[in-house]
């Protein structure tokens, strides 16, 4: 997953961290120049996006997201 998201958002830092150890809720830490400008409800759609497009998430994932701008 970190993997995915560092090469989509061109990041410069990414921490998946699954919460329960059960799969299914994660927090994820995200540094990208990608967000330069982008308010945070922007941030979050573009890690979503990237789940949209099929990175091997689960279908039912809880996600808490920190991006910051590289």
């Amino acid at each position: 997953m970190s993997a995915n998201i560092r090469t989509a958002l061109d990041a410069t830092a990414v921490s998946v961290k699954d919460v329960y150890g059960d799969g299914r809720h994660v927090t994820i830490h995200v540094v990208a120049d990608a967000f330069d400008g982008k308010s945070t409800m922007n941030r979050q759609r573009m890690v979503y996006k990237v789940r949209e497009e099929g990175v091997g998430w689960g279908e039912r994932v809880g996600i808490s997201l920190h991006g910051r701008e590289g």
